[in-house]
């Protein structure tokens, strides 16, 4: 039996999935609730240009990875002699 590295790519998608939930859900909230001026959405678009840099240079690295090879490799033999020494 062996796990796969893949494993670590999909758990990195389902935190860029919540991610982008509580970035909506904080982007919405800034709108409806936050004062109407500069500052505001001058950090809006501050921090959309900077998560859009960031998960982007993530997947340049991502591209990188060969995600096919064995994170872990459980072999089953038979042999106990392991198990009594």
């Amino acid at each position: 039996m062996s796990i796969k590295l893949s494993i670590i790519l999909y758990l990195y998608y389902a935190f860029l999935f919540i991610w982008g939930l509580f970035s909506l859900a904080a982007l919405y909230h800034m709108f409806k609730y936050g004062f109407r001026s500069f500052v505001t959405i001058f950090s809006v678009i501050l921090y959309i240009v900077i998560s859009i840099i960031i998960i982007n240079i993530s997947f340049l690295f991502i591209t990188q990875v060969d995600w096919s090879a064995e994170l872990f490799n459980f072999a089953i033999t038979g042999s106990t002699d392991l198990l009594w020494k």
